[in-house]
């Protein structure tokens, strides 16, 4: 974990970093085996609230100084110094042969040679309070003169009751990364990683080195129950419990799984912090998704863990996650479902509907209504088919309300059905902050009507409400390509309620892509989706009208004047810059 100090030490000192950082390192100096020193400590973590202890440096590698509190060695018999002296030797070659350089590797490095100008990393072994691993505070990484209390040193802090168990390992590599991220964002990048994406990387770190290789006696086997005791926690709000390092290790091994660790990695090498780093690293890699897609898709991982990436795990230990939804109903023909929930920033929640078979049987409709904040939720539908396929369904809130009519079996204008809905789970999450998240967050009220209706009434509303439609066999989601079931072969990628057509050129563009993949649609449903022709190049903040003929035009007017002309931002789709480049400049469009 990272000391809740961190935020006041900058708030403290943040204005004089930037002047320190730039002179010369202190002279270097090398601590000798037999040591003894004086270390600040945070009084928060310590067994009994210390905040100075000694330790005496009883072991060291090429890289690392391990110093171990006085005040638990002096109570340990021969017999358990020297268990413990041999435990030490191997804490630090396993640091040396493995969490240095992988860690380094992957992350970058930690500031070296730092403000003491050795290039060794300071492990201060020290007796903790009960349940606590380890800590990293930042404030010794600044000089006495601008912090106190700081020890001028490139530290973590380990728990003693770990030493020469299963976890000091776990636990330095955790605190190690938070060493790293310290360097890679505050020094050399001047910003500061929001603090649920650092312990994100943190407990991954364990993935990283090869200690979740075990199930149950590996820190993520020691995570999952936790998670599975609540998962609807919020995985942003960061009270800085046992419960929040569970939700983030769970959902750091669906974010690499999904994407690779390079999503983790790169993303710390980033100027940006948080979600935003996350979203342009999606971007960059052509990915259509952004965070609040994947985040989605994971609330569905969560009760499906199927053989997928996107629905699932690819860790076999995550294989046992299975989410039971806490809100269940049974939809019955004529009736109508109210719930209210109160919902925090990127706090899962999940509502399962379970189709009657009278409702199903009839072929029928279940009519949804979503009434939330303008802007302030995501939310999904995830439907069950009775033969166990998945369609998963984006909704899109026009004005607070996100309507969605699941039709309860497959028939089309022409064919006869094949199979029923059994359950509608929807998914939903507050996407009302992006950035500085606290260890409080408020939760805002999103209303969820779910209703039995007639496939005509159902018919009929489509034609003057702007809705999410489920009803055919394939899965429709933003990026997915479309096209017309008439043996036409233009294609079209999909956003929310819009359609853009792609030539087959810019097709090839995309390595993720393929026209095969292509989901032929009747025409009605093809319909519903709205053409679009206006893009954005991932790095570059015009927007562009591209035409058929390959051309591309420069909407130049002002944001206020683009919302003005009664074009929807929502209509803009984010391409990679070799599309961008394919087109040829034509003239502009002003009005």
């Amino acid at each position: 974990m990272m000391s809740p100090r961190k935020t006041s030490v900058y708030g403290a000192i943040a204005l004089v970093a930037s002047i320190w950082w730039g002179i010369q390192a202190s002279p270097a100096y090398a601590d000798v085996l037999g040591d003894q020193r004086s270390f600040f400590v945070n009084e928060n973590y310590d067994q009994i609230k210390r905040s100075t202890i000694t330790a005496t440096l009883r072991a060291a590698s090429q890289h690392a100084y391990v110093y171990v509190d006085d005040a638990f060695w002096s109570v340990l018999g021969p017999a358990q110094q020297g268990y413990y002296k041999s435990a030490l030797e191997n804490l630090a070659l396993e640091f040396e042969s493995r969490i240095y350089p992988i860690e380094t590797g992957a992350w970058g490095s930690e500031r070296t040679p730092g403000i003491d100008g050795d290039p060794r990393v300071t492990i201060l072994i020290e007796n903790l309070v009960s349940g606590n691993g380890g800590y990293f505070d930042s404030i010794h990484n600044y000089r006495r003169t601008e912090a106190s209390r700081s020890n001028e040193r490139e530290m973590v802090v380990i728990s003693a009751q770990s030493l020469g168990t299963l976890y000091d390992k776990i636990f330095l590599g955790h605190e190690f990364q938070h060493l790293i991220s310290f360097n890679q964002k505050e020094v050399l990048r001047d910003t500061s990683e929001e603090v649920w994406l650092n312990e994100l990387r943190s407990e991954y770190a364990a993935t990283l080195l090869g200690y979740n290789m075990l199930s149950t006696s590996s820190n993520l086997g020691r995570r999952i129950p936790t998670f599975l005791s609540n998962p609807s926690d919020s995985i942003t709000e960061w009270p800085n419990v046992s419960q929040d390092y569970a939700s983030v290790a769970v959902f750091a091994e669906y974010l690499t799984g999904r994407f690779g660790s390079r999503i983790l990695t790169e993303t710390l090498q980033s100027p940006l912090m948080g979600i935003a780093s996350l979203n342009a690293w999606l971007a960059r890699n052509g990915y259509q998704e952004r965070f609040e897609d994947v985040f989605l898709d994971w609330m569905v991982a969560n009760v499906r863990n199927d053989s997928t990436a996107r629905f699932g795990y690819t860790n076999d230990i995550l294989r046992m996650i299975h989410i039971s939804p806490l809100y269940q109903a049974t939809v019955f023909p004529g009736t109508t479902d109210i719930s209210e929930f109160g919902i925090k920033p990127w706090q899962p929640v999940w509502y399962q509907f379970n189709v009657s078979d009278t409702v199903s049987g009839n072929g029928d409709a279940v009519r949804l209504d979503a009434t939330g904040i303008s802007g302030q939720f995501v939310l999904a539908y995830a439907v069950i088919w009775d033969d166990g396929t998945l369609q998963f369904q984006k909704a899109q809130f026009n004005q607070g309300v996100a309507t969605g009519f699941v039709f309860t079996d497959d028939r089309t204008e022409t064919t006869a059905p094949q199979k029923r809905v059994r359950t509608v789970i929807v998914v939903a999450t507050s996407a009302a902050k992006q950035k500085d998240f606290l260890a409080t967050e408020s939760a805002l009220p999103l209303l969820l009507k779910a209703s039995s209706i007639s496939r005509r009434s159902a018919l009929d509303a489509l034609r003057t409400t702007q809705a999410t439609v489920i009803g055919q066999s394939q899965v429709m989601t933003d990026g997915a390509l479309i096209k017309r079931n008439n043996g036409e072969m233009e294609i079209y990628v999909i956003r929310g309620p819009y359609r853009r057509y792609l030539r087959p050129n810019i097709i090839a563009l995309y390595g993720h892509l393929n026209s095969a993949n292509a989901i032929p649609l009747d025409v009605a449903p093809f319909d519903r989706f709205v053409t679009s022709n206006y893009v954005r190049g991932v790095n570059d903040e015009k927007v562009y009208a591209v035409w058929p003929d390959g051309t591309k035009h420069w909407l130049h007017m002002s944001g206020e004047q683009f919302t003005q002309s009664g074009r929807d931002w929502n209509a803009l789709f984010i391409i990679n810059d070799a599309e961008l480049a394919s087109y040829t400049t034509g003239v502009e469009i002003t009005r």
